[in-house]
């Protein structure tokens, strides 16, 4: 079992400069495609980015710094250091890898402000949604954030309550709120499949039957 142990955390702090190139070119949508999944808190979508694929790539700097706060969101730390250490090895500056590490805090106290129902939790997510992405539509994107993350725990009733909210809010705006409805019908649609998921009973087949009738 030791063994077993020793060689997981070895895989997880490897150097990801030693991987093999992929098979196939890069992606040249990727980083825009992992900016708007950073900008939702798409942490499972940005995790499943395969380090081989970014060797190459001619922004893989900033795409392992993307990856390894998703790991960071994820609570796997050995991966977050990992890509973290490949972004600075790949050119990141060592304040853009602070000033992205000190968004994710703010995300992680937004996320406890959360499940305490503490009021703070909306500035925690526009302050980590500010430090990145000063000249975004911070206001809407920290909602979507929210909406996110509200979701990921578990608090239905108050994801609900948020993504009702926000579609008021874009539906009432002057300005073309047509980007905004499609973020919140993403929220929506995976509101909807994570509801689906927890309604899932917990034993399936002949053992459950059997159960349910003792």
């Amino acid at each position: 079992m030791k063994d077993k142990a020793k060689n997981v955390k070895k895989s997880k702090n490897r150097d990801l400069k030693a991987l093999p190139a992929p098979d196939r070119p890069h992606d040249p949508t990727l980083l825009e495609t992992s900016r708007a999944q950073w900008q939702r808190g798409d942490w499972t979508a940005l995790a499943a980015i395969h380090a081989a694929t970014l060797r190459h790539h001619p922004e893989r700097a900033r795409l392992a710094l993307i990856v390894a706060t998703a790991h960071g969101q994820l609570g796997d730390t050995g991966l977050a250091r990992a890509f973290a250490k490949a972004a600075l090895d790949w050119g990141c500056s060592r304040a853009v890898v602070a000033q992205v590490l000190i968004s994710s805090a703010h995300n992680g106290l937004a996320r406890v402000a959360t499940c305490l129902d503490d009021p703070s939790a909306p500035a925690h997510f526009a302050t980590a949604l500010q430090l990145v992405e000063p000249n975004a539509d911070v206001a809407l994107l920290s909602r979507v954030r929210q909406m996110a993350e509200t979701t990921r725990l578990g608090l239905w009733p108050e994801a609900t309550a948020l993504l009702a909210a926000g579609i008021a809010n874009a539906v009432a705006e002057p300005a073309d709120h047509v980007g905004a409805l499609g973020m919140l019908e993403r929220q929506l649609a995976d509101l909807q499949q994570r509801l689906a998921a927890s309604r899932r009973p917990i034993f399936v087949g002949d053992d459950a039957a059997d159960m349910a009738r003792t």
